[in-house]
């Protein structure tokens, strides 16, 4: 089982060297934590795990009063259809904004779903380190770094 915290960054995924600010426009941390755990339940999503270096409360949530950490990456961890998946940001420069990317991302996908074809995407299982070579799941996963080349 994946911990929520610290943070839990899939081994295999790289990290950005340079977060970016983000022009999504304010969220509460609180907010956006809904919105990813929102969009994962649409998608079908369970078990769901939010792991970053946001110290927690009792009931595994983030703690609201404390210090930002020096790490703003997020990994979201959970299961779909039976196997494990993972959305790893650290493409922005506070942790809200990370999740951000991570609940439009996914809200993105379901999109394709209703719209397109589901075959379009595959998704990125957290156990695989080969998985980010696939165009569609580097595509549709990366929220770090764009569209491929």
């Amino acid at each position: 089982m994946v911990e929520a915290y610290p943070l839990q960054w899939p081994p295999a995924w790289p990290r950005t060297g340079r977060p970016e600010r983000a022009r999504f426009g304010s969220h509460s941390r609180g907010y956006a934590i809904g919105q990813v755990m929102d969009e994962i339940r649409k998608l079908g999503g369970k078990q769901i795990v939010i792991s970053s270096n946001l110290e927690l409360r009792l009931d595994g949530l983030p703690r609201a009063a404390q210090r930002t950490p020096a790490d703003q990456g997020v990994a979201v961890y959970f299961t779909l259809n039976g196997r494990s998946q993972c959305f790893p940001c650290d493409r922005w420069s506070t942790i809200e904004h990370n999740l951000w990317a991570i609940a439009k991302s996914i809200e993105a996908l379901r999109g394709l779903e209703r719209w397109a074809q589901r075959t379009w995407w595959t998704p990125h299982s957290a156990a695989s380190k080969h998985s980010h070579r696939r165009k569609w799941s580097w595509r549709c996963h990366n929220t770090n770094h764009g569209t491929p080349s």
